[in-house]
């Protein structure tokens, strides 16, 4: 359900007065002979079926590290999630059946001939602006079949279908214009026929074909449904913390600062009166957890331990020495697998039964958090079919308990997905497939369910 959209007519002023003033600049380094000698980027996650398709027409898969270069194209299958980090760190995430081309990457430190072009056909993306970007924004475009759009140091959300284009700003600005191929020399130039920044917080924005523009105002749980991704959310500065007895819980009544960061946390605002999760420990009851916590996976978060009711999670700099971000929640926590990178061990056949570790798992409800409890968990990966099967219950409080069944994929590397709708599910394997760790996320009736496990091999 979308939420309610109300038709805006934007100010003339932006038509008479703001022309051509973010994509005739592009069109300015347009002259540059450049090389394609290295690349422009590398491929630092990858869930699902992704291919490149190269300026010669070659196709192949997508995998953890690729390096990409100018003018690939690249396509999502339906089950898949892809992030590629730039040489200037630029963040990019696509979401499943998006195609993208990378027109150009870029970046002249001197500035004359730095540019940014992006075609994005069809899908979705999210688009952190790198150093580049940032120090002259006029040389960025994402172009859809529908409206270019032009950046202010930002952190955006964009999606398309060939008919509309739909936007959310989570830091920073964008402006909206006709396409390219309008603005060049037309009558009455390159006017833009929509502006939107972080400060209209809450706010989801829609340009139609021919520029009709509508606005609406969208919470996280709106922003996620539209675009599939769930933004990172700030909080309030002060911060109080409590340690609980059986396990490292917390309670937290506001949270504050940042930290280092994957796809950097914007300034969407939620009041959290009161948060109290903790870890299911070792061993925990009827989770059937086994004796020891894995050491090949863990979880690491980007941001401030503050910003997450997660305890689990490592601090970034401990999860990542010796390894690798496997699959996590873009700007928040990933998981993280022990090097080498790669395939999973050819002695790796059959079917495994894993048992639960250690889990923590919440329910979100508006500003409430309620803490849940996984019971009656458990995991098998038929590795000859390259399958997986999972199943828990949720309970907590006076939250409403679920039950919760995913079957999905495996990857030749170690990494599973389950995508629906309502529920969304990835992990990955240790290489020697003696651990194994996932998240979730699932929608309610009412409010959302988080939550991540570790396991081990039974």
């Amino acid at each position: 359900m979308r939420p309610a959209i109300t038709v805006i007519k934007e100010s003339p002023m932006w038509r008479n007065i703001l022309s051509c003033l973010w994509l005739g600049a592009l069109s300015l380094a347009s002259g540059a002979v450049w090389a394609a000698a290295s690349p422009v980027g590398h491929v630092t996650l990858a869930v699902g079926e992704a291919s490149r398709v190269s300026s010669t027409g070659r196709r192949e898969a997508l995998k953890l590290g690729d390096p990409l270069q100018e003018q690939d194209r690249i396509i999502t299958g339906s089950d898949a999630l892809l992030m590629i980090v730039f040489t200037d760190q630029g963040r990019l995430a696509l979401r499943p059946d998006t195609e993208l081309v990378i027109r150009s990457y870029r970046v002249d430190p001197s500035g004359a001939d730095t540019k940014l072009d992006f075609d994005l056909v069809r899908g979705t993306v999210r688009q952190i602006s790198g150093q580049a970007a940032r120090v002259q924004p006029e040389r960025y475009r994402l172009n859809t079949p529908v409206a270019a759009i032009g950046v202010r140091g930002t952190d955006f959300l964009a999606k398309t279908s060939g008919q509309s284009v739909e936007t959310y700003v989570h830091e920073g600005m964008i402006v909206l214009q006709p396409p390219a191929s309008e603005c060049m020399g037309g009558a009455g130039g390159c006017v833009i026929w929509a502006s939107q920044s972080a400060g209209n917080a809450g706010q989801y924005l829609q340009v139609l074909s021919g520029g009709q523009v509508q606005r609406a105002n969208a919470t996280s749980e709106d922003v996620e449904r539209l675009f599939g991704i769930r933004v990172s959310m700030a909080h309030p500065k002060d911060t109080a913390t409590q340690e609980a007895a059986g396990g490292r819980a917390r309670a937290v009544d506001a949270v504050g600062h940042g930290g280092p960061d994957l796809m950097r946390p914007g300034a969407d605002a939620i009041n959290i009166a009161s948060i109290a999760v903790g870890v299911q420990p070792p061993g925990g009851g009827d989770g059937g957890g086994s004796s020891a916590l894995p050491t090949s996976l863990v979880w690491g978060r980007y941001s401030d331990p503050l910003q997450l009711p997660f305890t689990l999670t490592q601090s970034y700099a401990e999860a990542s020495n010796g390894r690798h971000g496997t699959v996590g929640e873009i700007s928040q926590y990933a998981l993280w697998r022990a090097n080498p990178r790669g395939q999973l061990d050819a002695s790796v056949r059959g079917q495994v039964d894993f048992q639960l570790a250690a889990s923590e798992a919440f329910y979100q409800q508006g500003s409430s958090l309620q803490a849940m409890r996984m019971s009656n968990a458990s995991l098998r990966a038929d590795f000859d079919q390259a399958r997986f099967a999972t199943q828990f219950q949720l309970k907590g409080g006076q939250a409403p308990g679920i039950m919760v069944n995913a079957t999905g994929r495996i990857n030749d590397e170690g990494l599973f997905l389950s995508l629906t709708p309502d529920q969304r599910l990835a992990g990955a394997f240790s290489l020697n497939a003696k651990e194994a760790g996932y998240f979730f996320n699932i929608t309610g009736a009412q409010g959302q369910y988080q939550g991540i496990t570790l396991w081990n091999a039974k």
